[in-house]
């Protein structure tokens, strides 16, 4: 991996690592797994392109890095952004039209939540989240990086031991 990538994917294991724990059920002291990129791949979109909805089945954690946006205008709408599907998707409003929830975080539950890229930013969700990128409108491309991450594990769940990569189990 060059230099570039390092710089990439070097904080963005760190942040895997800060925000997941390795659940209780596996016994006290359990801590945080390390992580390994087991994917990465680059994007580019010119006008017209699209990303159709879906997921990254099997990996833990996965994420965009906008490298460049490409044209953003203050008067007109490039597109390009990312949709991330709410996986309830209109449970909460088929069980209880008349209600909603008190906290205004939840307003939008059921629904898709639409994030316009910005450079130089990453965006890190859950691997089975379902999503897509709206069509793009713009003459220059815009670029970005993809990955997966999956966490690296130790034999007897973190005690210590060797660790090997989650894909080094599944064989």
């Amino acid at each position: 991996m060059g230099e570039p990538l390092r710089e990439l994917v070097v904080p963005v294991l760190e942040m895997a690592k800060q925000v997941t724990t390795v659940s209780q059920h596996c016994g006290p002291g359990t801590g945080r797994p390390d992580w390994n990129v087991v994917e990465l791949w680059v994007n580019m979109q010119r006008n017209g392109s699209i990303n159709a909805a879906h997921f990254h089945p099997g990996s833990f954690w996965a994420g965009v890095f906008y490298v460049d946006v490409g044209e953003v205008y203050s008067t007109k709408e490039t597109g390009g952004e990312l949709l991330m599907y709410d996986p309830r998707g209109c449970l909460p409003r088929m069980l209880a039209p008349y209600l909603q929830y008190s906290m205004p975080e939840l307003h939008d539950a059921g629904t898709s939540i639409s994030s316009a890229p910005v450079s130089v930013q990453c965006v890190r969700f859950p691997g089975w989240l379902f999503h897509a990128v709206n069509t793009y409108h713009g003459t220059a491309p815009r670029i970005s990086v993809a990955f997966n991450l999956d966490p690296v594990l130790a034999p007897g769940m973190m005690n210590g031991a060797h660790k090997h990569s989650v894909r080094e189990y599944r064989r």
